[in-house]
């Protein structure tokens, strides 16, 4: 892959000054994150794989912190639960995939959604194969990723939040 663009290592760098000085809530200043990784789509775009409607990668683990669910619930008013564990090799889909295969908070979906890319060839992602990831950890595909997911691994640090399964916050509705 190319160097990240100029312009989003600039943004990525206003952001984290923002980040150290603001006062704003941690739910304005994760919206503020996952608003820049909004910008930062269009640059991995040509080297993903992924699309509307490919779900794979759905049915992994997607650990995330109380303060991603409680976002989510804020946005989607769905009703986050409070882990009672934390569970792990998930291989049922996320609650959150239609029947279409599709996500259903996308504009909401957790920061590890968020930087988890597949690369290759769409079939690779099918159970069984090998596909070339890009945003997983523990380097989570570039310094930028990498400082986000420390920011909030630093914010359940100082909470004494533990991150957990998405599903563990949001066990499937109806089942």
């Amino acid at each position: 892959m190319p160097n990240i663009p100029a312009d989003l290592v600039e943004k990525a760098n206003a952001l984290y000054q923002y980040l150290m000085t603001t006062r704003d809530t941690l739910g304005e200043q994760l919206h503020a994150i996952y608003r820049y990784l909004d910008t930062f789509r269009p640059y991995l775009a040509p080297y993903m794989s992924c699309s509307k409607g490919c779900s794979h990668c759905c049915r992994m683990d997607v650990q995330l912190s109380p303060l991603e669910a409680a976002y989510i619930q804020m946005r989607t008013g769905v009703v986050m639960s409070q882990p009672r564990s934390i569970t792990t090799r998930h291989t049922t889909p996320c609650p959150f995939l239609s029947e279409a295969g599709a996500c259903g908070i996308y504009d909401a979906r957790p920061l590890a959604c968020r930087i988890f890319h597949a690369m290759g060839d769409p079939e690779n992602c099918r159970p069984g194969r090998n596909q070339i990831q890009y945003g997983h950890p523990p380097n989570y595909g570039n310094d930028i990723f990498a400082n986000l997911m420390r920011w909030m691994r630093h914010q359940d640090t100082q909470n004494g939040w533990s991150p957990s399964d998405i599903r563990d916050f949001f066990p499937k509705r109806g089942g």
